[in-house]
């Protein structure tokens, strides 16, 4: 390792607050610098550490999703993302994009491979009558150990899109939640032209906690810090 170059990444660090220099007057090899409250949080063992959130930003595998990130939602998940929100956008229809085309909108390195589209019982079935000529699963009630919707699928220009309408999650007591209200979790996040609504990564974070999802419940949580929703009309936000 270059001294040299160490000591000048820790200045930098530095003089943003991430550390403080504790032996100013040393030659330059007997510097020393301390944690600041701020670089506490790089901690593993500290409440609320950002650890394992600035291992996966730093890791090689992050660079490489980033890298065709804007390709991959600018492509394929783009031309449908349009299509479906040419149809619904101004109708009755309540929906919401959730899972992972969710995530890479508001920012998270996250390639998507298909569109998943959370609403209401009769909204699913309105999606599949405006999207006929595209369905592969009709919209039916279905049932999981722990959640259950009106699901169906359709496939778009080779983008498969799941409905998902009045989802419920089963409850500690064996009994299931009512249905999710959309409107208290809807943000619009601002894409080629599109304020797309989608549901909020702490409504995701929670939902993926209680399908004992951890380790993505943890990542959204991590990430729910680098972002600030400003309010809209009503209970939605837009994050611009």
């Amino acid at each position: 390792m270059d001294v040299n170059s160490l000591i000048s990444s820790l200045c930098a660090l530095t003089s943003v607050g991430f550390f403080e220099e504790t032996n100013t007057d040393g030659a330059l090899q007997e510097r020393r610098f301390a944690q600041t409250p701020l670089s506490r949080y790089l901690c593993q063992d500290v409440p609320g550490s950002m650890y394992a959130l600035v291992r996966q930003f730093g890791s090689e595998w992050e660079h490489r999703s980033w890298s065709q990130l804007a390709y991959s939602i600018r492509t394929g998940q783009s031309v449908v993302l349009r299509k479906l929100y040419n149809e619904l956008a101004g109708s009755s229809v309540n929906w919401v994009v959730t899972g992972s085309l969710n995530f890479a909108l508001q920012g998270l390195p996250i390639i998507p491979h298909d569109i998943d589209i959370q609403t209401d019982r009769r909204c699913a079935y309105e999606i599949e009558r405006r999207f006929a000529l595209y369905v592969t699963k009709k919209v039916m009630f279905s049932s999981a150990e722990c959640i259950r919707s009106h699901f169906g699928a359709l496939q778009i220009d080779g983008i498969t899109v799941e409905l998902m309408g009045d989802v419920q999650k089963r409850l500690e007591d064996g009994s299931w939640e009512d249905p999710v209200d959309l409107n208290r979790h809807k943000l619009f996040v601002a894409f080629e032209g599109m304020d797309v609504p989608v549901l909020s990564l702490k409504y995701e974070a929670q939902t993926y906690r209680k399908l004992g999802r951890i380790e993505r419940a943890q990542m959204l949580q991590e990430a729910l810090s680098r972002f600030q929703p400003r309010p809209a009309e009503g209970n939605d936000h837009k994050l611009m």
